[in-house]
């Protein structure tokens, strides 16, 4: 304690705050009517206020009255004090809100399945309390739901945020999902494992997502307008499963997330042999929508983690430099 509280000891919060408010209504009577008191106990107040003080703190002009020069520099420091307790009992009823808050959360499939599970362990270890609604949407329908304010916070993939409709979006990227192609067992290209071309597939037949211009459909029509060709769809579903299920039955190839949780079907990977395409995600939110503390936490909990992920990626990467350095040496 960096004050001698026994100074505080004699003055009345009560009082104080009479003070404040006559001083900045400069007058009694209006004074008196905003504090729902009547004048005579306004004045009795600020009386036994000067008295304990010991200096006038007004001084009267004609029916209105204005600080003294004592009033004036103890006007400044009742009013730091006064926004410094209210600043912390905001903070403790922020505090309550946070412990005991609610969050939905719109994702696509793999940030529900691989993603969410574990920064909501961690996150749950700060703020037990905490309750989730976590709703498994396309990209698009997740975007609609952010901006309509449907949802708190969304994770989706890529989309062109140049459109109108997506302004009022503010989007963090997260993370990268690496993407691959999914054939038939009994494709021709069935156990090739690596590939270095798209084009190699320009003549199959394609299975899509039908949200077409957002998530990972946003990534395959960059990669099929960079290999030179134009994709034939032959079916669109409108979830990943559905798809991974169609290319099993035979029935086209497709571009997917390359997630363990996902490729469990009879389908064959394909992945490309150097640069990879990848699938961002992001943290999405409305500009102008009023967060929560425990919305706001645990949107600054998911950037902080990110953070901290590309942290260790980029030590990783720099160790393999080093390694290979090493390699070459010897």
């Amino acid at each position: 304690m960096n004050f001698d509280w026994k100074d505080l000891m004699f003055l009345n919060w009560q009082h104080l705050m009479y003070f404040l408010v006559a001083a900045d209504m400069g007058n009694f009577t209006k004074a008196s009517d905003v504090l729902f008191i009547t004048q005579s106990a306004l004045t009795k107040a600020i009386n036994n206020l000067e008295s304990e003080l010991g200096a006038p703190l007004f001084e009267k002009k004609g029916r209105n009255i204005k600080l003294t020069v004592y009033g004036e520099s103890f006007y400044e420091n009742v009013t730091a004090a006064a926004a410094e307790l209210n600043g912390g009992v905001r903070k403790i009823h922020d505090m309550i809100a946070l412990k005991s808050g609610s969050i939905s959360v719109s994702a696509t499939y793999t940030m529900c399945a691989e993603y969410l599970p574990d920064i909501i362990r961690k996150y749950r270890k700060k703020y037990p309390e905490t309750d989730f609604a976590i709703h498994y949407e396309g990209t698009s329908t997740i975007l609609k739901q952010v901006a309509d304010g449907a949802t708190d916070v969304g994770l989706c993939g890529d989309y062109d945020d140049t459109e109108k409709k997506y302004a009022g979006i503010v989007k963090h990227k997260i993370l990268e999902e690496e993407i691959c192609l999914i054939v038939p067992p009994r494709c021709r290209l069935a156990g090739t494992e690596y590939i270095d071309d798209l084009a190699i597939l320009k003549d199959e037949n394609f299975i899509i997502n039908s949200n077409s211009n957002t998530g990972t459909n946003y990534v395959f029509n960059k990669m099929c307008a960079e290999a030179g060709f134009k994709p034939k769809i032959a079916f669109q579903s409108h979830d990943d499963h559905t798809m991974i299920g169609l290319v099993s039955s035979g029935l086209g190839v497709a571009a997917i997330q390359d997630s363990p949780s996902l490729l469990v079907n009879k389908v064959s990977v394909l992945r490309f042999r150097s640069n990879p395409p990848v699938r961002n995600q992001y943290l999405v939110y409305k500009k102008d929508r009023y967060m929560t503390p425990a919305v706001k936490a645990f949107v600054e909990f998911i950037l902080e983690q990110a953070e901290e992920e590309a942290r260790q990626l980029k030590e990783r990467q720099e160790a393999m430099k080093g390694i290979r350095g090493e390699g070459q040496k010897d």
